[in-house]
This record gives structure tokens, C-alpha cells and sequence, in this order.
């Protein structure tokens, strides 16, 4: 009863402190370093081979082709993406969130 007592003879002492509150807390929250959504990576995987002085078509029927293949079969792949260019081969493995890649 003592706190309503003296915010009823001190409105003035009151307000000021509600504010002074109220002000310290704004300035806290926005110097805070809170970091609401944290750094993700996509667990990607890129698989690249050279194969010198081959065609764009050798590269994607010697390599390319048969390393699909194989990789298809990973768990939890969610996109393969693949490129063949001259003496030169680069196959891309998305996989789903949560996948854990790093050995």
C-alpha cells in the first residue's frame, strides 16, 4: 500500500520513472546483439572433373552420365543439377534441409 500511497502524492515521480524505464529498456533492446535467424548454409555438394581435350559430348557420355548415376542413389538428394563442357564436367547435389554434409 505504501507504492500506491506515494504514486498518488508523487505523479510527477511516477511518470518521470515509468519513462526513464521505459527509455533504458528501448535503448537496451536495440543495442542488444540478438540474431532472431541464424546463418544456414543449403547442404550442397559439387562434384567436378576434368577430362583435358575432350568434346562436350565425350565429357557428358564418359563421365558425366556414369557419375549420375551413381550419385543418384544418395539418401536424401533433393535436386541433381549437371554441366559438360569441353575437357570439363561439373555435377551439382542438393540435398533437403537438415542434412548433415560435413562427414
Amino acid at each position: 500500500m505504501k507504492l500506491i500511497d506515494a504514486s498518488i502524492k508523487r505523479p510527477v515521480s511516477v511518470i518521470v520513472g515509468i519513462l526513464l524505464v521505459s527509455l533504458f529498456g528501448y535503448v537496451s533492446l536495440r543495442e542488444l546483439p540478438i540474431q532472431m535467424k541464424p546463418a544456414v548454409e543449403k547442404p550442397i555438394i559439387t562434384v567436378s572433373t576434368a577430362y583435358p581435350a575432350a568434346a562436350p559430348q565425350e565429357v557428358e557420355e564418359q563421365v558425366t552420365i556414369p557419375l549420375e548415376e551413381k550419385v543418384r542413389t544418395v539418401e536424401n538428394l533433393h535436386k541433381l543439377e549437371s554441366t559438360s563442357r569441353e575437357g570439363f564436367s561439373r555435377i551439382t547435389l542438393e540435398f533437403d534441409w537438415g542434412v548433415s554434409i560435413g562427414g
